[in-house]
């Protein structure tokens, strides 16, 4: 009988088996039989942050490394969809889902799901993916100017999230938006 076992114990034993003939060790066997033990280690997820920013037209992995004893096996879902061992676009990896060339198309809620057939134990983790797209600066639109007379310009950019604008006069390396000369609008 084992009355305790620590984790750290879990391996091979070996159990000494004897009988008892009115309180006293009557024979030992001497063939000692080896017990293997196994003990349950609950799921863990051990990295897997439920905010992950992946950018688009690169490679990247969805972390999720999970841990367990017996190891669980790991489904992965976008949304509600299970994603194919065999997919194009995600490779299932040890420790996370490898995404080829991701797109915006790739932006969603992902389910690390982990289940340990010998126990029945089941446990995921939804994690959001939000791609993020490098900001892209649209034409400037040409602009005459007259010394000495008020003028403006627009700049427009795309990007995820929404870019931040700073003009900066080049030769000196001065942000406009902190001189009197100028007038920036954080927008444009």
């Amino acid at each position: 009988v084992l009355n305790s076992l620590r984790v750290s114990q879990f391996n091979a034993f070996k159990i000494a088996l004897f009988w008892r003939f009115r309180g006293k060790k009557v024979k030992t066997f001497q063939n000692y039989p080896t017990m293997c033990c196994t003990v349950p280690v609950d799921v863990q997820f051990v990295d897997a942050p439920e905010n992950q920013y992946p950018i688009a037209g690169k490679n990247y992995k969805i972390r999720c490394h999970v841990k367990g004893e017996p190891y669980p096996l790991i489904d992965w879902y976008k949304g509600d969809t299970l994603i194919a061992e065999n997919s194009e676009n995600y490779i299932r990896q040890a420790d996370g889902l490898f995404i080829k060339n991701v797109t915006e198309a790739d932006d969603g809620t992902y389910k690390c799901a982990a289940v340990v057939m010998q126990t029945g134990v089941y446990k995921s983790r939804n994690i959001k993916v939000e791609v993020q797209v490098p900001p892209q600066i649209l034409p400037l639109e040409p602009v005459e100017v007259v010394e000495g007379e008020t003028a403006s310009t627009k700049c427009a950019a795309t990007g995820k999230p929404p870019p931040v604008y700073q003009w900066i006069k080049l030769d000196q390396r001065n942000d406009l938006s902190s001189t009197d000369r100028f007038n920036v609008k954080n927008r444009t």
